[in-house]
């Protein structure tokens, strides 16, 4: 947990982007492809009331920020820019109002995920993120990149069935190999939610052979 007498471990280091996301599969895939390629770090919102604030660096561990302190994390990070990736309903506006007006903000929104691969593929200058989303997209429900809680209690031949509708939350501490569209006509995303700490994607999977 953040703890200010034990702050992040490498402050030294310059945080160039700082990619804020919801805890929802596409976010999660996106901003997890961002850093295979930047080494970025990731601030993860929680998809419930009741979820928690994660830190996700590239390389350290993984920590939890306390809500009445991420005002103050992010100004301590001091990033020389802030990706905010999703719309209101991934991303609320709670928390950008968080974040310092004198900080430089960039938020990019679509209803199609892979638009907003393209997007920040352009701008950020990236070989690899376009690519790599469109070909993990479709895995997503498949359960290729993470197993939903439900999969395990289901009998061999129901698996073989759809998906089930609606929000469904992924034990992701079941995570199968590497790492739904956001209906607009919803009050909140379609996508499916990811519960528990993240857990980084091993990008030896997620790259195309």
């Amino acid at each position: 947990s953040w703890n200010w007498s034990r702050p992040y471990k490498n402050p030294d280091k310059r945080v160039n982007t700082l990619i804020i996301i919801g805890n929802y599969m596409k976010p999660r895939l996106m901003a997890d492809l961002i850093q295979i390629e930047t080494k970025q770090p990731i601030l993860l919102l929680p998809a419930k009331a009741e979820g928690k604030i994660y830190f996700v660096p590239s390389k350290d561990e993984t920590l939890t920020i306390p809500d009445d302190d991420l005002q103050s994390f992010i100004k301590y990070l001091s990033p020389d820019k802030i990706l905010v990736l999703g719309d209101k309903r991934y991303v609320p506006q709670d928390y950008i109002a968080k974040i310092d007006p004198k900080q430089t903000v960039i938020k990019v929104e679509n209803e199609k995920w892979e638009k907003i691969a393209a997007m920040v593929s352009s701008f950020l200058g990236l070989t690899y993120l376009e690519r790599r989303y469109k070909a993990n997209e479709a895995k997503i429900e498949s359960g290729e990149l993470y197993r939903p809680e439900w999969a395990d209690s289901l009998e061999p031949a129901d698996k073989i069935g759809e998906t089930p509708k609606g929000d469904v939350i992924v034990d992701e501490t079941v995570i199968v190999d590497e790492t739904d569209e956001a209906n607009s006509k919803n009050s909140e995303p379609t996508d499916l939610k990811i519960s528990s700490e993240p857990k980084l994607i091993d990008d030896t999977k997620v790259v195309p052979k």
